[in-house]
């Protein structure tokens, strides 16, 4: 039965509207008949399509942040802003001057805040494309920071599970299996038909209108069906594969009966290893006095893995710096295991070679750059994967063995991802084995049942913490008083002029722990600096220093964006705008004051030029005039002396 439309609407009023003017009893009877008789089925649709859950999206995965998208139009759609109807064809839409700007051709059609396109008839004969990638039902376009442009879309929940199934799953794979993961797509979707999700794996990994034929069947044989435990949602977390373990709920995140530990003995046990050379960065022929020559160039043998272990240094303790790995020394995994065979938590040890963001680079007594040793002996499982790569690189935490010699250190392990649940390898085992859904979903939860079609647009969610598809992130139902996660961003000036040493103090109120990200955007919302990236923070008023060092002149807007623990996500914003110091280009006239601040003596050269020799060393705290500024250099006046001194080691006074 098909679903009821706009126009079949406006036909049934001009008919009604026929009806009430007309005084012809016998007309009034038979229009009336023709009326129930015709629109009687559409009403009954109606009925049934309105019972469908609706969901909305944020499309941050495949558009990112963009200040311009691409649209075409196939179909008729109503622009809700505009009350107009819009048509197949081509369109811009940009972000300009806090205000979306839509464009066909080099015209500009429509400015505001927001924009929604409604298809007059719902369907896979209206389609609306964003940046070439197509999607069904109603899409809004809001300014998110008043930087980009983001989409929401808004569209039948069975329609959702068809751009979401086939990128959880490969669409190859069995179809029993295939519906085992529409059900537990559709369970955990459940969720959020009420609330605003995304996209991305914080969720659940949704690609639009791109379907496929054998994971858009599972979607529609098993429509409507839900998995419960006594009356409530299950929980119905999954992973790629398991190692021939499953692991506990319990152990990562809240206890769930249905979620233990057990022998899987479908999965295959999908085996991994990760060789790990010692020696990240070799030192021998590099000049240790004068590491600024090197410095940008050098890299570690292993990038996507110091990648890591850098950042996660940034946000435990070396906030801001600069940082080199040069030797993994040892990596081990304690004794202790979880009930599903996992480790708990092991040790590493590293060497590091590190720049602080005022004071340059750590050296020793003589001048040259001192190797900082680092050690970490009670890391957790899931900090151990973070620094080591993440999922992509440290598949699980299903550990087999670990060989070190004198070059590497080799891990060995099984299972991909964290083992609770449901394994989707498993599972594809199970259908070839002629199991059928019932069967793979009895197993992997087990205790739970299956209902009938959804009929209604929510269902009741358990009082437990839920947990997710894939990192442990739920979002709870609102409290009506519910403070904000973030409030009161506040910048220490509004105008800032470059090379000042006091730089810029941020401050903001989190109103519980979180996950918080800083960055700066310039007018054209590109990413400028990162002054924090995933902080874990804890409630209070929190501030940083930010030395706003390499950024030119212009309006730049501070970002903080805070995730919690249960997916709720706040962001708060600031402009600042840098101006060029006034510094007089005459050597006779003192505008600038500044001292040499540094932990060795600086050589002040003719040139702004490491390989120049110096024509005078000047030793830290001595007084300098500061003249002008050039790329990464001062111009200096020190007695009778003028030269040049790399930036990093002046400190402008008042």
């Amino acid at each position: 039965m098909r679903r009821i439309y706009r126009k079949d609407i406006l036909q049934v009023k001009i008919i009604w509207r026929y009806l009430l003017n007309t005084k012809n009893l016998l007309v009034r009877i038979t229009v009336m008949a023709l009326l129930f008789s015709c629109f009687l089925p559409l009403i009954q649709g109606a009925a049934s399509a309105n019972s469908d859950p609706y969901i909305s999206v944020k499309l941050v995965n495949t558009v990112g942040n963009s200040t311009e998208l691409s649209l075409e139009i196939t179909g008729n759609y109503q622009l809700k802003e505009k009350t107009d109807t819009i048509t197949t064809g081509s369109y811009k839409l940009r972000a300009e001057k806090n205000s979306l700007v839509l464009y066909q051709g080099s015209e500009s059609i429509y400015r505001g805040e927001n924009l929604t396109f409604q298809p007059v008839e719902y369907g896979e004969s209206s389609i609306i494309k964003v940046n070439n990638r197509p999607y069904l039902g109603d899409m809004k376009f809001i300014l998110e920071n008043g930087l980009f442009v983001r989409p929401i879309n808004t569209l039948l929940l069975e329609d959702y599970l068809k751009g979401v199934v086939p990128r959880e799953m490969p669409a190859s794979w069995e179809l029993e299996a295939l519906k085992a993961q529409a059900i537990a797509a559709r369970t955990y979707a459940m969720r959020y038909v009420s609330k605003l999700v995304d996209d991305t794996i914080n969720y659940q990994v949704y690609g639009g209108y791109q379907w496929h034929d054998k994971s858009t069947r599972a979607v529609e044989e098993t429509r409507g069906q839900l998995l419960e435990h006594q009356g409530s949602l299950v929980e119905t977390v999954f992973s790629s594969s398991n190692g021939g373990t499953i692991e506990a709920s319990g152990n990562l995140w809240n206890t769930v009966v249905y979620l233990d530990a057990k022998e899987d003995p479908f999965d295959p046990q999908n085996k991994w290893s990760l060789a790990i050379r010692k020696k990240q960065l070799e030192l021998d022929g590099k000049d240790l006095f004068n590491p600024e020559s090197w410095w940008a160039t050098a890299k570690e043998m292993d990038q996507p893995l110091t990648s890591a272990m850098k950042a996660w240094l940034q946000q435990n303790g070396y906030e801001n710096h600069d940082i080199k790995v040069v030797t993994i020394k040892d990596f081990s995994v304690h004794p202790d295991r979880t009930s599903g065979n996992r480790m708990k938590t092991g040790r590493l040890s590293l060497q590091l070679l590190i720049k602080h963001p005022q004071t340059g680079f750590l050296r020793h007594p003589d001048g040259s750059i001192r190797l900082v040793d680092w050690e970490n002996s009670n890391l957790t499982a899931a900090s151990i994967r973070r620094i080591m790569g993440g999922g992509n690189v440290f598949k699980s935490t299903l550990v087999d063995s670990i060989h070190t010699d004198g070059n590497s250190i080799t891990i060995q392990g099984r299972g991909f991802g964290h083992g609770i649940g449901m394994s989707q390898y498993g599972a594809n085992e199970m259908a070839k084995q002629g199991k059928k859904v019932e069967e793979i979903l009895a197993f992997y939860y087990p205790g739970t049942s299956l209902t009938a079609e959804v009929t209604g647009p929510t269902i009741p969610v358990p009082d437990a913490k839920p947990i997710p598809v894939t990192p442990p992130i739920t979002i709870p139902e609102s409290s009506g008083e519910e403070l904000a996660l973030l409030q009161d961003i506040k910048l220490s000036t509004e105008t800032f002029t470059i090379g000042d040493p006091k730089g810029i103090k941020i401050e903001y109120k989190l109103n519980h722990s979180a996950s918080v990200d800083v960055r700066a955007y310039d007018a054209n919302g590109v990413i400028r600096r990162v002054m924090q990236s995933g902080s874990n923070q804890s409630a209070g008023l929190k501030s940083l220093q930010w030395d706003g060092y390499g950024l030119g002149k212009g309006v730049y807007t501070v970002v903080i964006e805070a995730r919690d623990e249960q997916g709720v996500v706040s962001n708060i914003t600031a402009k600042i705008q840098f101006i060029e110091p006034v510094i007089s280009r005459s050597t006779s006239q003192l505008v600038r004051k500044g001292v040499i601040k540094a932990t060795v003596k600086v050589g002040l050269r003719a040139t702004p030029d490491l390989k120049v020799k110096p024509t005078k060393v000047l030793s830290p705290g001595n007084a300098v005039e500061v003249l002008e500024k050039k790329d990464r250099w001062y111009k200096v006046k020190h007695g009778t002396t003028i030269g040049y001194v790399p930036d990093n080691y002046v400190q402008l006074v008042k």
